[in-house]
């Protein structure tokens, strides 16, 4: 194998290469779990299989990182030859004892600058973030690479769309290269609701403005690709579809075989630009939903965002609806995996027991029917929470470790999934009060999905739980504009109303706590805030009201207990002030 070329600062060069990025899925786990027998068999793999085959294709590893390693290529075709021999390679690794260790992989390529200390540049920061969006087992490919490999890959190409990385606002186009990994993506991409997002029509056909609607229409397909709930087809393919200006969405949609299509207008007026747009269902002809928004030249920015926020506030539940309505058709035993999904997510937010339980069948239904399909296993880990929440579990640490396993496992098939993401920061804030970890994890979400409701819902209260009321506040009323009609929206008054006592406003925490309590009057999390706030405002009448509607769903809620488990405030003083509220309303020490 070629040593890697050594180069003083003098003698530092750029060339084109084409870049591998291998990592162990799960390797901290592993690591955890077995650590010797983890490493040994780590070690074994890059000796007798990822060193010897990128000998043998001409190329070498330029570094070791821990878990991962990056690799050089002259050509993109041994890089992809690597990759497949790697994963035979990993695969067969597995014994009576251990199952086998699983690789993901990406593959770019561009300029590298080469050191004495190595390989840098733009393109190896790409490629190392690029594997993060590849699913166990699975290679993804930059765009660059998809379209140098088209004319000699016997196996498919799989257009994973326009992906964000962090810190970085460039739309970065991937795609899945057809392996058996990539076979099941397909499979359960033709389960899921589909949509084209077709081209802004300009209707005043000013070239200026024709920018203006391409960089709507690429920031709504990268929000609707962030949702994992739908499959969403690429630019290229809706813009072709298309065809001229005022492409009719029904044909549009049938020549693409999607189910849904989204369709619009830009027009100018002088300095003022308006945007129409329309959800339509193809099978039917129907409107879904439509919407039109105004704005002027000098805010064209926020214009923007704010278009592409109502889009996905008003497509998204509209869709999930127009989905559910179908499943709940449907005789038990066709249900996909999705339809199990819907009709659990339809029932797990009455916060009644008995309808509850049934949630869980229909998400255990799904992951049963397909175990590599993440998002009923981020609705599951949700229902540990709420449940643990409503003090309904009598194995707390036990019901704490299924959440965990299964947000982990939604993450691990796919580590861009925004609910797993957002679910598992919830599990770490709210349950375990690791508030710092969890905001690394809405983090991920948001940049996964800049407009996931749930994660700007569930971050807010993090905040708030920290002592960052402001900050709460502003990222829960941002939750509430991107998700207005939202069937948990009890969810999102209770964490206005939290956000708001974190701010130290006791009347606008009321306000929003009763507005919770008239939507869902059985979240007992909601009313020990709005049983606070009474406490603080002096008002002991209604706070005992409120306390005695808390222990008619939990007989057994006692101040000391609440302390020392659920009450989630890390922020001292915050902590002192609620625990003083809530005696101040009457609950029992």
């Amino acid at each position: 194998m070629a040593e890697l070329p050594l180069a003083t600062e003098d003698a530092m060069h750029r060339r084109s290469a084409a870049l591998v990025f291998a990592d162990v899925v799960g390797y901290s786990r592993l690591m955890a779990t077995d650590e010797l027998g983890t490493y040994a068999r780590v070690v074994a793999l890059y000796h007798n299989v990822l060193k010897p085959a990128a000998e043998r294709l001409g190329g070498y590893i330029g570094e070791l990182r821990g878990d991962g390693a990056l690799l050089e290529f002259a050509d993109v075709h041994q890089a992809v030859q690597w990759a497949h021999a790697a994963h035979m390679g990993a695969a067969a690794t597995g014994s009576a004892a251990a199952p086998p260790l699983v690789l993901r992989i990406a593959i770019h390529m561009g300029g590298v600058l080469i050191t004495e200390d190595g390989v840098f540049g733009d393109a190896v920061n790409l490629t190392a973030r690029l594997q993060a969006h590849a699913a166990p087992g699975g290679t993804v490919v930059s765009e660059a690479v998809a379209h140098a490999l088209r004319d000699t890959l016997d196996e498919p190409l799989v257009d994973l769309g326009l992906l964000r990385f962090k810190n970085d606002e460039r739309p970065f186009h991937a795609y899945a290269l057809g392996t058996a990994h990539s076979a099941l993506q397909l499979r359960r991409l033709g389960e899921l609701p589909s949509i084209a997002v077709l081209p802004l029509s300009n209707v005043g056909g000013d070239p200026a403005d024709a920018y203006l609607a391409a960089g709507i229409m690429d920031d709504v397909i990268l929000s609707l690709s962030g949702l994992r709930e739908l499959a969403v087809i690429a630019r290229g393919s809706t813009t072709a579809a298309a065809g001229g200006q005022q492409a009719d969405p029904v044909s549009a949609g049938q020549a693409l075989g999607v189910r849904y299509v989204l369709s619009g207008s830009l027009r100018r007026a002088g300095p003022a630009i308006r945007v129409s747009t329309q959800l339509t269902n193809v099978e039917t002809g129907q409107a879904l939903w439509a919407d039109c928004q105004s704005g002027r030249d000098e805010e064209v920015f926020d214009l923007q965002d704010h278009i592409v926020q109502r889009i996905v506030a008003g497509m998204a539940p509209n869709i999930r609806a127009s989905e559910l309505r179908a499943a709940l058709r449907k005789r038990p035993e066709s249900l996909t995996a999705y339809d199990s999904t819907l009709r659990g997510v339809h029932l797990i937010y009455s916060l009644d027991k008995e309808t509850s339980l049934e949630a869980k069948a229909y998400l255990d239904q799904a992951m049963a029917e397909d175990p590599g399909f993440p998002l009923p296993m981020a609705y599951s880990a949700w229902w540990h929470v709420l449940w643990i929440g409503q003090r309904w579990v009598r194995d707390v640490a036990a019901a704490i470790a299924a959440a965990t396993n299964l947000s982990t496992r939604a993450i691990a098939l796919d580590p861009g999934h925004a609910l797993a993401l957002s679910a598992h920061g919830q599990i770490l804030s709210f349950l375990k009060h690791e508030h710092e970890a969890a905001m690394v994890f809405f983090d991920r979400a948001l940049e996964s999905c800049p407009n996931h409701a749930f994660a700007w819902m569930w971050s807010s209260g993090t905040l708030a739980y920290l002592g960052r009321g402001a900050e709460a506040v502003a990222r829960a009323e941002h939750a509430v504009r991107l998700s207005p009609l939202d069937q948990a929206r009890y969810l999102f008054d209770t964490r206005l109303a939290l956000a708001h006592y974190a701010n130290g406003d006791l009347e606008a925490t009321v306000r929003f706590s009763l507005r919770a309590r008239d939507e869902n009057p059985n979240f007992s999390a909601n009313l020990r805030f709005l049983a606070a706030a009474l406490g603080g405002l002096g008002r002991r009448e209604q706070a005992e009201a409120v306390v005695a509607d808390l222990l008619r769903l939990e007989p057994d809620f006692r101040l000391s207990a609440y302390e020392r488990g659920l009450q989630p405030f890390t922020d001292t003083a915050l902590r002192e002030r609620f625990l003083s509220d809530l005696r101040a309303a009457g609950v029992q020490p």
